[in-house]
């Protein structure tokens, strides 16, 4: 049956539908003016739904940015929840992509005004986690962030660490592994819509839910600039580090991508190294992904199951999705285990630049150690060219702390890198120490063997 009103709204006409309902222009009779009305059924099967609607309209509610979609009303009526928001006339962005890659200007304009949308909802502690082309609308130039239908707000008991959503080709490595995240995770996000824009493909894609997700956590894709060879290389660099599987190697705000974006020509170098260097693969995290996968069905086009003829009754909707969640992560899971036992190569191709020499006590007698380039930090050399981490010259080590964002040193001296993370040193013998404000340091001595991989899970102890 048609709806005709609900709550006060008239309804007009349809404009859409989704995931999660329907969306209708409506009227508003008291003060004469035209919404957009999104609805959803209330139904018990699914509790989920409902939760992530009323989220939408309470995280959306408290945003008040002329980037965001505005929400004037919220309610239930008949069984139907609804929220009444602002209409917005124009295209989606996934409409605009359809006709392919855009300028680079018009780029920077819709990541300029995304980006701040999103660092105001990050400085209220409000995390979209399903920033896609469908989410972006545009009316003559103007953008407006929509649908925080799976928002996580940090007061929130409705979301728990644990879960993954989103849909699949946008979703942040952190949310494939089922880690805490944070207004990061939006940020690669918005780096795989930036890469779509400028390339007119995903960066992310394949033949099913296992393959993407098993890319967005241990695959570089390849640079914008080999796909559109009319880019910049520069852009090279905003894209990837954007898309930096650990989010400590991200932009840690939007605005720090829309400014390299901008200056995105003076970055021509950096660009051009990453160029230089095979795209690197990345180990994910060791611990299993746990929790329930809701992915977005339209992404995929996920078809359901044929009735079967036995006589047993067939899935429902939610068993199906259990069974695919349980299918992918199995899928996932070996293929995290087949990436982790082939020893890849590194995260980020800046840390690979550099490689730890070993401890002049105890080196391993198959690799001597190169002479140290003049100017050269002491404990370090550079390697003698990007392709150096990629022939089986080095090893690899991959620490994990709880609590995060712990500092590593190695054999005492401080570098850049904070856990999560994976980088590469020379073979040899090391003493590795993790720390972080409050908890007490760990120091571990690991040996690390050519075209090998050493892993270090640390728990570290609160400080009495």
């Amino acid at each position: 049956m048609s709806l005709t009103k609900v709550g006060r709204y008239q309804i007009l006409d349809e404009l859409g539908r989704g995931a999660m309902g329907q969306v209708y222009r409506g009227f508003d009779p008291t003060i004469g003016r035209t919404v957009a009305i999104k609805t959803v059924s209330v139904d018990t099967t699914e509790p989920e739904l409902a939760m992530r609607f009323r989220r939408e309209a309470q995280a959306a509610g408290i945003l008040s940015h002329p980037n965001i979609v505005t929400i004037y009303d919220a309610g239930e009526d008949n069984g139907v929840l609804y929220i009444a928001m602002e209409l917005v006339e124009g295209e989606t962005l996934q409409q605009l992509l359809g006709r392919g890659p855009l300028p680079v200007e018009q780029v920077t304009s819709i990541v300029e005004q995304v980006g701040a949308a999103l660092d105001h909802a990050h400085a209220r502690q409000i995390f979209h986690r399903d920033i896609k082309p469908a989410n972006i609308m545009i009316s003559q130039g103007h953008v407006k962030v929509m649908d925080f239908g799976i928002a996580k707000m940090t007061t929130s008991a409705m979301t728990s660490t644990g879960q993954m959503l989103g849909t699949p080709s946008y979703i942040s490595p952190e949310m494939v592994t089922g880690m805490s995240v944070d207004g990061r995770c939006d940020i690669f996000s918005l780096g795989v819509v930036l890469y779509e824009m400028l390339t007119g493909t995903k960066p992310f894609v394949g033949e099913n839910i296992s393959a993407v997700l098993y890319k967005i956590i241990g695959k570089q894709p390849e640079l914008p600039a080999a796909v559109n060879p009319a880019l910049h290389p520069g852009l090279d660099y905003v894209v990837l580090k954007a898309l930096a599987k650990y989010p400590a190697e991200r932009y840690q705000s939007c605005a720090e991508l829309i400014v390299d974006l901008k200056n995105h020509t003076a970055l021509g170098e950096k660009g051009k190294a990453l160029a230089a260097t095979v795209p690197l693969a990345a180990v994910s995290s060791a611990r299993s992904p746990t929790g329930t996968v809701l992915v977005d069905r339209e992404e995929l086009e996920i078809k359901p199951a044929a009735v079967p003829r036995t006589g047993r009754p067939a899935l429902t909707r939610r068993s199906k999705s259990l069974a695919l969640a349980a299918a992918a992560l199995l899928v996932l899971g070996t293929g995290i285990f087949w990436q982790m036992r082939r020893a890849p190569t590194p995260t980020s191709s800046e840390p690979a630049e550099e490689i730890m020499q070993p401890a002049p006590s105890a080196p391993e007698p198959s690799a001597p150690a190169a002479a140290t380039p003049r100017g050269t930090p002491p404990g370090r050399s550079r390697a003698t060219s990007p392709r150096a981490s990629t022939r089986g010259e080095v090893g690899r080590v991959v620490i994990h702390t709880e609590p995060q964002d712990a500092r590593v040193l190695v054999n005492g001296e401080a570098t850049p890198y904070r856990s999560p993370v994976n980088f590469v040193l020379a073979p040899g013998r090391y003493q590795i120490t993790v720390e972080r404000s409050g908890f007490a340091s760990q120091t571990q001595e690991v040996l690390v063997r050519e075209n090998q991989m050493v892993q270090l899970t640390l728990d570290l102890e609160p400080n009495d």
